[in-house]
């Protein structure tokens, strides 16, 4: 069976302009749209919702956005804390003064570096493809 028997869009036939045949089929569609009675539901979606099973992992979602909004009420308060009890501006000169003044990388350094960087993009590839999350 070819499909521009269907008279589906992109097939060769199908125009968008509506040929004879689909204002045909158009005007069937409405005096059934208009003709027949729409359906009772009953509330059947609601009753099918309710029988099917409770999924296990919806309240553990729950719990976990709990947890999650517990987490970030407890960080912005750490963080307050911190803006009103710690003077900042004392921290900020002892993260300057361990900061050194000069910085020489040499190619041992960036050797190191790529090397570090490989065996870590290495071990996550690893980890995402043979471990069970």
């Amino acid at each position: 069976m070819n499909t521009t028997d269907f008279n589906l869009p992109g097939s060769g036939s199908y125009n968008g302009s509506g040929s004879g045949d689909d204002r045909t089929l158009d005007a069937l569609f409405a005096s059934a749209r208009t003709s027949q009675p729409n359906l009772a539901d009953d509330n059947f979606t609601k009753v099918v919702l309710n029988s099917l099973p409770r999924n296990p992992f919806a309240q553990e979602r729950v719990n976990l956005r709990k947890s999650f909004s517990f987490d970030m009420i407890g960080a912005l308060l750490g963080l307050l804390c911190v803006y009103f009890f710690v003077d900042l501006a004392s921290v900020a000169s002892a993260l300057l003064n361990v900061v050194p003044e000069s910085l020489v990388i040499s190619p041992v350094h960036v050797v190191g570096f790529a090397a570090a960087f490989m065996v870590t993009a290495i071990g996550a590839w690893w980890t995402v493809e043979n471990v069970k999350l």
